[in-house]
């Protein structure tokens, strides 16, 4: 997603301790850890009450990360944050590998890649445009988002206001 901010101040932004309280629009809390770059940890308490923590396994100064996100141990995804730079604006992406034999493990493995490519890639495509819209709006407006901004995704939310 284009952001009309300098890759500097995006990156300034996006490895911020807590930052998904202000940007992300599914995140009721986000508990640090520890903080200390490739070695952080902290945790996300969506807003459908589900908690996971996100280990953070490298940390490329100024340009992203990667990290692990799961029920503690058991990661369910890998997650990779760029930065990147076109015209005066930063382009931020945010890439998803989604670990289905691990998180869907009880389920028979042809139906896993059903529920996957019919179910999971769709909601998961729509909660990164969310996630990133919380970001442009973030950076580019000064202003925190609120519930379900950016519409409601049934894996992390719940339609009510509050």
């Amino acid at each position: 997603m284009s952001i009309d901010v300098e890759p500097t101040k995006l990156w300034e932004i996006i490895s911020r301790p807590k930052i998904l309280e202000e940007t992300h629009p599914f995140c009721q809390k986000n508990e640090v850890i520890r903080w200390n770059r490739a070695e952080s940890i902290d945790t996300i308490l969506y807003y459908n009450g589900r908690e996971m923590q996100r280990n953070f396994i490298n940390w490329d100064e100024g340009k992203g990360y990667q990290l692990l996100i799961g029920h503690k141990e058991m990661a369910d995804a890998l997650v990779t944050w760029t930065i990147g730079e076109s015209k005066n604006h930063s382009i931020l992406t945010i890439n998803i590998v989604l670990y289905i034999d691990q998180s869907l493990g009880h389920i028979p493995k042809v139906f896993r890649r059903i529920i996957g490519r019919v179910y999971l890639i769709p909601l998961m495509k729509s909660y990164l445009n969310s996630v990133l819209s919380g970001f442009k709006f973030f950076c580019e407006k000064g202003q925190s988002v609120i519930k379900n901004q950016f519409g409601y995704n049934q894996l992390f939310s719940t339609k009510s206001i509050s």
